[in-house]
Order: structure tokens, then sequence, then C-alpha cells
């Protein structure tokens, strides 16, 4: 637990100061959020910060925490899990009564090229509608964008078992990634409004676990309902669609119900005490988001977009997916191909290796892993595996990639800890002098008689503000 009676001074001018606040009184007026007192500011004043923070013992901030893990996180975790099994069940789909008249594609007339695509276009339409959808989240509030999102890719799920032709699929896979897109980074930018960047990582551990399970999940689904070929018509493929379509839409009445906005949402006060409210958010650093921003504007986005360190991370973020969505994606083939069991007990295999992955997350051994195990795939010499050790190989240099990566990340990040500790020294012995630490002031770099390159000053007025 963290030193609450170590208050997080900002370095920001005084000015900015009191600009942001009349910015975040009017935003929270706009969204209903009424202030009370010195409530709304909390957060912007270190010393009213940490005489409240101080009054929390770590017992409580365990018992608020676990509150929030029971609330959000694991629906949270719900949801992703829905999410990767519409995502994902057209692989299982795939070789489902495979070689035979029932086939998906036997019966739309398609190649596996072909069906390659279902892939790809979901993905497209996935990241051109990603950043849109977000943009939306930013205007309304998130359980009633995130119920939008399941209920129409819920529709559009069971709208798959009308395809009749690879055309129709590939329309189907479009709108699918249309709609489900802002599910996902949704989910990622709320976190930020609930925990700390020290709690991330365990928080965003155990949400991927979720993804494992979908892979088990989604294999029990196909097995048991393959049995289902035949019903009404209907073959079993047509069914997976309906069923999960149908229970993703009633899913989305579970997300507008139970879903919390924000700590100080209106909504959040029906699991949450005021007081519990308050410690969440005002725990947070100022960088967070608390409430709904209907603000914003074209030159926020294009400096976003015009940061290295974003594409850095997309770069990042893009190794991964190749060494692991890929093998996703054609597992289940690979697998039928093998020719250990027959049909539908096929599917059955699929939960080995999801198993492991959970396992593999719980205790962090997951790369080290899947580079052994892609490594022996690649060397073995068996004649089932010769089609698979080009495939098995080049996941694998992207497994290397993605280590190498996280070492780029690990460097750019590297003196974040120091930076932040170098400024709060400078702010508590400006506090203890009486005087006013204005690093972030870069006037005298307009000064035509100061020198370019001097970044700070330290002065000392009565009225506390900076003299320059």
């Amino acid at each position: 637990m963290s030193d609450f009676k170590t208050p997080e001074v900002s370095t920001a001018a005084p000015e900015a100061i009191i600009n942001r606040d009349v910015a975040a009184q009017e935003r929270q007026k706009a969204s209903g959020i009424v202030a009370r007192g010195d409530v709304v500011h909390l957060r912007d004043d270190p010393e009213a910060k940490a005489a409240f923070l101080s009054t929390f013992t770590a017992d409580d901030e365990k018992r608020t925490m676990r509150k929030v893990d029971m609330r959000f996180v694991f629906l949270a975790g719900m949801m992703y899990l829905i999410k990767q099994i519409d995502q994902n069940n057209a692989t299982n789909i795939r070789v489902l009564h495979i070689g035979q008249p029932s086939n998906i594609m036997v019966e739309l007339g398609m190649t596996s090229n072909q069906y390659n695509w279902v892939g790809s276009i979901y993905g497209i339409a996935y990241i051109v509608f990603e950043a849109p959808s977000n943009l939306l989240l930013k205007k309304l509030a998130p359980h009633n964008w995130q119920a939008r999102i399941f209920l129409t890719w819920g529709i559009i799920t069971a709208c798959h078992a009308a395809a009749r032709n690879r055309h129709d699929l590939y329309a189907m896979r479009f709108l699918l990634g249309m709609f489900e897109a802002g599910m996902f980074p949704g989910l990622l930018s709320q976190f930020q409004a609930w925990y700390r960047p020290d709690e991330m990582g365990r928080v965003i551990a155990y949400f991927f676990c979720w993804s494992a399970v979908s892979g088990m999940c989604s294999a029990l689904l196909a097995y048991g309902i393959s049995y289902m070929d035949g019903v009404s018509g209907l073959s079993a493929w047509r069914w997976i669609y309906i069923l999960e379509g149908l229970a993703t839409i009633l899913f989305s009445g579970v997300v507008w119900g139970y879903l919390p906005d924000f700590p100080k949402s209106e909504r959040s006060k029906r699991w949450f005490t005021e007081r519990e409210q308050e410690f969440i958010e005002t725990r947070l650093p100022e960088s967070a988001t608390i409430t709904s921003d209907p603000d914003f504007s074209g030159k926020e986005i294009k400096g976003v977009l015009s940061e290295w360190l974003i594409w850095s991370f997309m770069l990042s973020q893009t190794l991964v997916n190749l060494g692991g969505y890929a093998l996703t994606w054609y597992l289940p083939t690979v697998i039928t191909n093998l020719g250990f069991v027959g049909l539908p007990r096929n599917q059955l295999l699929l939960l080995p290796p999801f198993g492991a992955a959970v396992c593999g997350l719980i205790f962090q051994l997951g790369s080290w892993i899947l580079l052994l195990t892609l490594l022996g795939m690649a060397l073995s010499h068996t004649g089932r595996f010769d089609r698979y050790k080009t495939s098995f190989a080049i996941a694998a240099a992207f497994t290397i990639a993605r280590w190498a990566s996280n070492l780029w990340t690990w460097w750019l990040t590297r003196n974040t800890e120091y930076d932040v500790m170098r400024v709060r020294r400078l702010a508590n012995q400006a506090k203890k002098e009486g005087r006013v630490n204005t690093e972030d002031i870069k006037i005298f770099e307009e000064k035509v008689l100061y020198k370019k390159g001097l970044r700070r000053t330290e002065g000392s007025t009565s009225d506390g503000r900076s003299d320059v």
C-alpha cells in the first residue's frame, strides 16, 4: 500500500490549476454531478487529499477495492469472455463436421483461403470503427454505450445463421467488427478511472485470464451444440450463432443494469458509500478520468496520433497479436488435421492448451512455455507436423520479437519513477521553505534576455504565487 501521508503535489502553474478546476466543475455540472463543498476538488488540494486518505487504514483500502473488484472487474471479465467467444467462434465452426455436408465451408461453397477472410474482414472493421466508438464513449455514459454494443453485436451474431453464401458471411463479419469495436478499449479506459497505475498490472492480468477461459468455453459449446445438427432443419454451425447471439443480447441487459460508470457517478451510489466513492476517486492520479467528458477537439486527436510513443506501443501489441492470435485462429484446424480423434471430439482437444494458458497467466510462465512449445513443434521431424513447421517458426520469431518490444517499453519508461520522486522532493522542499515550485512554467524560454533551455525558477511572493 502506498504512503497516503505523502501528498502528490502538482507542479503546474497556479493559473493552470485554476483553469483546470473551472473546466472540471463545468463538465461535472453538465454530467449531473453536484459539487459538495471541497469534495470535487479534493484531488487538487494536496493537504486535504493527504488528510482524507490518511483516515483510511490498509484494511479499509483492501475492503473498498475488493468491492470494486467484485462490482466492476468481475463484470468486465464476463464482458470480455463473451466478446472472445463471439469473436473466435468462427475458428471452432470451421472444423465443425468437417468433410460433411453440414460443414459451413461446404454449405457456403468456400475454400480455405476464402474462409481466412472471415477473420480479416472482422479485423478491418474493428480497426476502422474502434476510434469513433471510443470518441462517442466520451459523450455517453459507459453503461449505456457498452449495453448498446452488446445488443447490436448479439443481433448481428444471430444473423450469421441466415448466411447463404460467402458474401453474406463476409457482410456479417464486417458488421460484427463494426458494432463490437469500442467494447475492449472502452473497458480499458474505464479501468484507469478506478485503479491507480501501480494496480493496473494485476487487473489486466486477471482480465486476460478470461481470454483463455473463453477458448475453453467456446470449445465446450461447439462440442455440445454439434449434436443439434439437423434440428429444425438447421446445421449445427447455424445453431451456434443463434444461441450465442441470443446469450449476448440477454447479457446486454446485465451490462446496462450493473456496469458502474465512474467512482462518483450517480449509479455508483447503489454499490458504494459516499465515503468510499470519495476515496476511490481521490487516490487516483490527476490524469485519471473521473467523469464523462463530452468536450474533445480534432487538435487533441491529432496530438495523440503524432505521439511516437503511441505508435511504439502499437507495434508492441501488433507483435503480440501476430504470434498469439494467429495460433488461436488456426489451432482448431491444426488439431483436427493431426487426426488424433474423430468428430466432434476434436473440439475437446482445445481444452488443454487454453487450460495451460490460464495457468501460465496465473503463474507468469506463459511466454516461456509458449516459446518452448513453438520451438518444439518447429523442430519436430514427425510427418504430421511437417506442414506446420514454418508457421510455428514464424510464430516463435514474433514471440521473441515481443520480448524485444517489452524491453523497448522498459527502456522508454525506466526513468519515470525517478522523475516523479525528484518532483516530489522539489515540491516538499519548496513547501518547507515557503516557496512555490514552478517547474512547468516555461515563460523564461520566451524572454529575449534569457538563454534557451532555462526551464525552472523558484520564487516566493506574499500571496503564494511565483513572481514570474
